[in-house]
């Protein structure tokens, strides 16, 4: 059986061995928290930084998105300007092509009126007072004063006004007068006065 002075220093080393063992454990506990508080920041650190990478691919999302859009309107103003452009360029040689038709149709007529009505004459002119074209019925209307002078002499001065209508090919014409100088009325005869709307002939081309 031991003694007493042997028991305290076995004691003291089980103290000790005990002691040892549970300064161990605080640490690992302490180092297991450490692990964990720094696995929380790292996870911390990348949730943010997602977040900012989310918020920053949002940005750019919406702004590629805009500029799109931006782009889209843009094209479609410039179609739109484009095609009221083409079309305003399409009306305007429309209407050059229209009134070179109708002054080509008032000088052919001219020559057919005046041989034909009222037997011809020198230095035959043709103003044109107004003109339009139906597009429904195909017809052109022209309001157009005649001017010449007689066939033997020159000092004869004839005019009237009339109205020349007709197809655009000059098919179906016909002149209907609306004045005429007394000179010109006298070379008239009754029968010729009824023969005015007829005076045209055939259709009137250029042939």
């Amino acid at each position: 059986m031991p003694t007493k002075s042997k028991l305290i220093p076995i004691f003291m080393v089980s103290t000790m061995i005990i002691g040892t063992i549970g300064c161990e454990s605080e640490a690992e506990k302490q180092r297991k928290v450490a692990e964990a508080r720094q696995r929380y920041l790292d996870f911390e650190r990348q949730r943010q930084q997602m977040a900012m990478d989310l918020e920053l691919q949002k940005k750019r999302m919406e702004y590629e998105f805009e500029q799109k859009r931006q782009a889209e309107e843009e094209a479609k103003r410039k179609a739109e300007e484009d095609a009221k452009r083409i079309e305003e360029e399409r009306q305007a040689k429309l209407y050059q092509d229209r009134k070179a038709k109708a002054y080509d149709l008032a000088n052919i007529a001219k020559v057919r009126i005046i041989n034909n009505l009222y037997h011809g004459g020198q230095n035959k002119g043709v103003t044109i007072n107004d003109w339009d074209y139906i597009e429904s019925s195909d017809k052109f209307r022209i309001k157009m004063s005649l001017t010449w002078n007689g066939a033997f002499f020159v000092s004869n001065d004839y005019a009237c006004d009339g109205t020349l209508t007709c197809k655009s090919d000059g098919s179906e014409p016909e002149w209907n007068v609306t004045w005429m100088s007394e000179k010109t009325k006298s070379t008239l005869s009754d029968i010729q006065w009824f023969a005015a709307g007829a005076a045209l002939g055939g259709a009137l081309s250029s042939k």
